[in-house]
C-alpha cells in the first residue's frame, strides 16, 4: 500500500512574549479567519489574525455576567456569538457580535482594529471593541 506524504505547516501562537498566553486550552475559528483562544491562565479569550497578530481580548476572573474562570472550549455560531465553556463557573456563556452601524459613535478615530463591520460586546473592560 502507498502512502502519500502529508506537509504541515505550524503556526506559533502561543509564545509567552507575543500573546502572552497562559494555558491556552481552546481555539475555535470565525468565518473571518480570526483566531479565538480560549486563555484559562489569564481568565480571557484572545483574538488574533490568521498569522498569529493580537486583535484584542476579552474577559477577566470573576463570576459575573461576562466574567470567566478557567474558560477551556470555545465555539463560533455562523452569527458570529462566540460561546464559551466557563468551568471555574460551572456554566457556558455567550458573547454576542453586534454590527458597526448599531454604535457608529462608539468607533474611536484612532482605532484600526476595525475588521468586516463587527464589535464585541464585553461589559466588564470596553463595552463595545471593534473586531
Amino acid at each position: 500500500m502507498n502512502y502519500s506524504p502529508i506537509y504541515v505547516t505550524p503556526l506559533v501562537i502561543t509564545d509567552t512574549n507575543g500573546l502572552g498566553l497562559e494555558n491556552a486550552s481552546g481555539l475555535a475559528v470565525d468565518t473571518h479567519d480570526r483566531i479565538f483562544i480560549s486563555d484559562a491562565g489569564h481568565h480571557r479569550i484572545v483574538i488574533c489574525t490568521p498569522d498569529g497578530s493580537y486583535l484584542t481580548s476579552f474577559g477577566t476572573e470573576g463570576d459575573q455576567a461576562g466574567q470567566l474562570k478557567r474558560p477551556c472550549g470555545l465555539d463560533i455560531k455562523i452569527d458570529g456569538t462566540v460561546i464559551v465553556t466557563d468551568p471555574g463557573n460551572k456554566r457556558i456563556q455567550f458573547f454576542g457580535l453586534i454590527p458597526d452601524e448599531a454604535h457608529p459613535e462608539s468607533n474611536p478615530s484612532d482605532s484600526n482594529a476595525s475588521l468586516n463591520n463587527n464589535r464585541l460586546i464585553d461589559n466588564e473592560h470596553d463595552p463595545i471593541t471593534n473586531l
